[in-house]
């Protein structure tokens, strides 16, 4: 709201009116809601002193507005204050009053020089009055005949230089020299007086050594009296405050220097116990700081002698000397450690510590339960957790962290102690301190595996609250991933995961991270992906030589989980044992398992697939096999198709050519079978070449297979079980946007291979004899 404008003079404006139902001051609120119209708020340090409140016309000692230098957008004032004084009167402040407000007005100076001879003709052995006499000299060079400077004596020209020292502070003349207001430290009348003046402005600019050295200068003619004393008590307080709080500027041999100085001031041995032990305490925890501790238990243990045992300070003084007999700089240090060296001494001045329970400090309790929790006491540290909790509370504004703290180790104590009753209020506990806690590592490492048993939704409360992204040790991220899976929280697992493959190398972390991708995936449902994340770990530990890894993962039906069908786990492991020394006998029970899978089924394309895995490892190891193959033999109907030449007949005469056929699949550590389909081309009368398969990048074998249909197109290909599912997936497509017939086989030997080939050149024929394209290429199967 504008409050300028035209308005005129407040005479010219007329009454202002009824105010209405404005009601009283003291209802109305505070005078202003937001920024004070007459310019930026000031909120810099304050002069030292005050007035007598506002009287009409004045406003204290302050003068004139238009004279103390700052109007409505003018610069705020400067300069000295003077300050309300014990010894002044009602009317020696008036007179003083008058001394201000006379500014250069001749008449108001002469009306002020008439006031102030009245005041000291009134009593003129009263010393104190010849102070308005110097005030008045000093503010504005009034001089008195009867009262000449350089006549006054003792007491009273004392009294009069202090006058004159203040009007010069508070009046200062452009060009003068400042004067020195600690010149008047020699004159002990003065120096108990302006002794707090000079304590306020040391004080308010933090110049410690400031005000020390004043009270240096101040005890330096005795011992002082009583109220100097109390001047004294209350000036220690504040050093020794601001000495316990140095700020960012922090030079430990300056504020040792204060304390020392302060301790060796004349009467310093005269004060109470409860200021002389603090000091003592601070240069104490001033060693502690600089990881001093055995110069910083010597400051404790006389500042505890200096207290006495039965006095309050003596329980944060024990809890003191604890801190260093551990070696620690403060509670927040403090976290637990097996075989901690100074245990033993440290719970001895806890116990002291916490004799009284009413006046010990809460880091004794707490720093007790830490100890406690490290030897395995868990009950006794929840109950040192617990009276630290009671004793924090009742401070008015304890730190949440603090509390957060406290409420962590006690719900791992109570975890620890496992009593069932007291598991609720653990997991509550915790989640309270979840809210300001967020856990390292080596915390998550012992609470999670408890929590995951006690208490699923805690842990998972606190695995949300873990800072993964700045977490940068794989080890750890994956340990954070397992607690996820178990949790059940598959999205954040995975990610883990992602993250894992993508910042390390090292094979280990890979077949770890690899692992815990194939169970999240699993968990979700998300059956393809946990099948790519398999295929992925069988390539790394194929590409490091840890087949004992992949062994224990691929023998596991709950790690395998939903990423391969029964048929697929089977080749897997049956091709995994043909890479391994001495396991033949283990390999053919895994063949005899498949073959034993696919008789069972009631179709008789698969009852044939089944007897002729069995034919192909009768070939390799004919005792084994031999009741095998009679008995299924028995069971299944005639294989005609093994030897059943007509179908290489039928694609001859379809594409007037021999066919050219291709078989991609298998590697150089699996049974490959080159020369039998070599012989069986001659034999049938086909063209054909077998393409192995690149397992650490498969994608290779999509890009050469394509630049070879660009090339010269093959009439079909046959896919065998060793490549990968969505490799399969992918040549399948290829070879349909190609119009390539295709087929899947389960190699094992040559009889599954003829039959595949037998499938591969029917559908051959079809392909090249379907004109209008409506027969998929894809479209059958050898199994």
């Amino acid at each position: 709201m504008d409050r300028g404008g035209d308005r005129g003079p407040r005479h010219d404006r007329g009454p202002r009116g009824d105010r209405g139902d404005r009601g009283p001051r003291h209802d109305r609120g505070p005078r202003h809601d937001g920024p004070r119209a007459e310019g930026p708020r000031y909120d810099g340090p304050r002069p030292e002193g005050g007035g007598e409140g506002r009287p009409e016309g004045g406003g204290g000692d302050r003068g004139p507005r238009g004279e103390r230098g700052y109007g409505r957008y003018g610069r705020g004032r400067d300069g000295f204050r003077r300050p309300n004084m014990a010894w002044e009167s009602p009317l020696d402040r008036a007179v003083l009053k008058e001394i201000d407000l006379a500014g250069q007005s001749p008449a108001r100076q002469a009306d002020a020089s008439t006031m102030v001879l009245a005041l000291v003709q009134l009593n003129p052995r009263r010393t104190e009055s010849y102070f308005t006499l110097g005030y008045a000299h000093g503010s504005h060079g009034i001089a008195f005949d009867a009262y000449k400077a350089e006549e006054l004596q003792g007491a009273e020209a004392a009294w009069f230089k202090f006058g004159q020292t203040l009007g010069k502070l508070r009046h200062p003349k452009e060009g003068e020299e400042k004067p020195d207001i600690k010149a008047l430290l020699s004159e002990p009348l003065i120096a108990k007086e302006i002794l707090p003046i000079l304590l306020r402005q040391s004080l308010a600019s933090g110049n410690l050594e400031e005000a020390v050295g004043t009270l240096e200068a101040v005890l330096a003619n005795g011992a002082p009296d009583g109220e100097t004393a109390e001047l004294l008590r209350n000036t220690l307080a504040e050093v020794l405050r601001r000495a316990e709080r140095p700020g960012d500027n922090f030079e430990p041999d300056a504020v040792q220097n204060l304390l020392q100085r302060c301790m060796g001031l004349a009467g310093f041995d005269d004060l109470a116990p409860e200021i002389r032990a603090p000091f003592h305490r601070a240069l104490g925890k001033l060693k502690q700081h600089l990881e001093q501790f055995d110069d910083a238990a010597t400051h404790f243990k006389k500042a505890l002698e200096v207290a006495g045992e039965g006095h309050t300070l003596a329980s944060v003084l024990h809890f003191d000397l604890a801190a260093c007999a551990l070696g620690l700089r403060g509670v927040p240090d403090l976290e637990p450690q097996p075989e901690r060296k100074g245990a033993d001494a440290a719970l001895l001045h806890l116990d002291q510590a916490t004799a009284d329970p009413q006046n010990a400090s809460f880091n004794a309790f707490f720093t007790r339960g830490v100890l406690r929790f490290e030897r395995g006491l868990f009950a006794e540290a929840a109950q040192d957790f617990r009276d630290a909790l009671g004793r924090i509370e009742q401070y008015r504004n304890p730190l949440p962290v603090t509390l957060a703290r406290i409420r962590y180790f006690l719900a791992l104590s109570l975890l620890k102690e496992g009593k069932e009753e007291t598991q609720e209020e653990a997991a509550r506990q915790l989640e309270t301190a979840l809210e300001r806690l967020r856990p390292g590592p080596d915390q998550l490492k012992d609470l999670l595996p408890l929590l995951e048993q006690k208490a699923p939704k805690a842990a998972a409360r606190l695995l949300a609250r873990v800072d993964l992204a700045h977490m940068s040790d794989p080890r750890q991220l994956l340990e954070m991933g397992k607690h996820f899976v178990r949790l059940g929280n598959t999205e954040h697992a995975l990610r883990i995961a992602e993250q894992c493959l993508e910042r390390s190398e090292d094979l280990a972390i890979r077949k770890d991270a690899l692992l815990l991708e194939l169970r999240a995936f699993n968990m979700a449902g998300e059956r393809e992906s946990a099948a790519d994340a398999l295929y992925d770990l069988r390539d790394v530990c194929y590409q490091s030589g840890d087949l004992a890894f992949w062994e224990s993962v691929i023998f596991d039906d709950d790690r395998v989980g939903q990423a391969l069908d029964r048929a697929r786990v089977l080749c897997e492991r049956a091709e995994l044992l043909g890479r391994m020394r001495g396991r033949d006998q283990e390999r053919f029970a895994q063949h005899k398992q498949l073959a034993d899978l696919y008789l069972s089924r009631a179709e008789p394309q698969w009852k044939l697939t089944g007897l002729r895995l069995l034919k192909d490892c009768y070939l390799k190891n004919p005792d084994a096999f031999e009741a095998e193959v009679r008995r299924a033999e028995a069971e299944c109907p005639k294989d005609e198709r093994v030897n059943d030449r007509s179908a290489a007949d039928k694609a001859r005469d379809a594409l007037g050519r021999r066919p050219v056929l291709m078989v991609i699949g298998g590697d150089e550590h699996q049974d490959r079978g080159e020369d039998d389909l070599s012989a069986l081309g001659n034999e049938w009368g086909f063209d054909a070449e077998w393409w192995t398969t690149d397992y650490v990048n498969p994608d290779r074998v999509l890009d050469k297979l394509q630049e070879h249909l660009n090339a010269r197109q093959p009439d079909g290909i046959l896919l065998l079980h060793w490549n990968r599912e969505e490799l399969v997936r992918d040549l399948r497509k290829l070879c349909k946007t190609y119009r390539v017939a295709t087929r899947f086989s389960i190699y094992v030997g040559a009889q599954s291979l003829r039959a595949g080939m037998a499938d591969l050149l029917d559908a051959a024929a079809a392909q090249f004899g379907d004109k209008d394209g409506a027969t998929s290429a894809t479209a059958g199967s050898s199994y």
